[in-house]
C-alpha cells in the first residue's frame, strides 16, 4: 500500500524465524530459531522475546496469545500463554493432538483437535465443532468461527462453524449468489467483528481470493444460529 515499509522484524543473526498473527494493539507472534514460540519486535531492532517450544498462531489484543507445542504424550498440545499465568495446555478431543490456531479479545479460542472451541481456563472442556478433516482458523469478537472442511466433493470447503458445537455449519459455497461461477471456496482464513470474511477460493495458479459480506435481508433468517448472517461474492474484475 501506499507509505508502506518493511522491515525485518526476526531475530538478529538471521535466526530462521515466521510471523504467523498479529493484534491491533501491534503485538506480533510467530516463531524463530529451534521452532519456539516468538514475540517478535515490531521496531526491527531483533529485540524478540523467546518464550519457549513450539509455535504462536494468534493473538489478541489483550496480548494473550495461543498456538502449539510438543507434548510428551501428543503430538502437539495447544496452548494459552498471558504474562500473568505463563503458558497453560488446552488440551485435546478423543486423545488427539491439538492445535490453538486464533483468539478474540474475549478470551474465546478455536483450533483444531476434532475441531474444538477450546476451553481456555485449561480444564479440558473443550467443544466438538463437528466436520470432517475440519480445521477452525479464525474467531472474531463475537464469537463467528470460521476455517475449512471436507465434503463429499472436495477435499477443502470455506466453513462457518457453530459455536454451540450443535452442528449447524454452513459450507460458504450455498450461501452466496447462485449466480457465481468461479472456483469454488476452499479456505475461510479470517473473520472480523462486521461478519466480512476472506480467504482462497480455488487451488494452485488459479486461485483467487475472496471477500464475503453479511446481506441483513429476510431470507436470511435461517442462518440466525450462525450470527443472522448471508454471504455474497465479491471478485476484483
Amino acid at each position: 500500500m501506499a507509505g508502506s515499509y518493511d522491515i525485518d522484524i526476526g531475530p538478529s543473526g538471521r535466526v530462521h524465524s515466521e510471523a504467523h498473527a498479529v493484534s491491533n494493539t501491534g503485538t506480533i507472534v510467530g516463531e524463530m530459531g529451534d521452532i519456539h514460540v516468538a514475540i517478535f519486535d515490531s521496531s526491527g531492532e531483533g529485540n524478540c522475546i523467546d518464550l519457549g517450544q513450539g509455535y504462536a498462531w494468534g493473538v489478541n489484543d489483550n496480548q494473550q496469545i495461543v498456538g502449539s507445542r510438543k507434548d510428551l504424550s501428543f503430538d502437539d498440545m495447544a496452548f494459552l500463554w498471558d504474562e500473568d499465568n505463563g503458558m497453560q495446555n488446552l488440551g485435546t478431543l478423543g486423545g488427539k493432538g491439538s492445535r490453538a490456531n486464533a483468539i478474540n479479545d474475549e478470551g474465546v479460542i478455536a483450533g483444531s483437535a476434532g475441531l474444538p472451541l477450546f476451553d481456555s481456563s485449561g480444564e479440558g472442556d473443550n467443544i466438538d465443532l463437528g466436520g470432517d478433516n475440519s480445521y477452525a482458523l479464525s474467531i472474531n469478537d463475537n464469537g463467528q468461527i470460521v476455517g475449512c472442511s471436507s465434503t463429499p466433493s472436495f477435499a477443502h470447503t470455506a466453513m462457518i462453524f457453530d459455536p454451540a458445537g450443535s452442528g449447524y455449519n454452513i459450507d460458504l459455497n450455498t450461501v452466496i449468489d447462485p449466480a457465481y461461477s468461479g472456483p469454488h471456496l476452499q479456505l475461510a482464513l479470517d473473520i472480523n467483528n462486521n461478519g466480512w470474511i476472506v480467504g482462497v477460493a480455488g487451488e494452485g495458479v488459479n486461485s483467487r481470493g475472496f471477500l464475503l459480506t453479511p446481506i441483513p435481508e429476510p431470507s436470511a433468517l435461517t442462518l440466525i444460529l450462525l450470527g443472522d448472517m448471508a454471504m455474497t461474492k465479491r471478485r476484483k474484475q
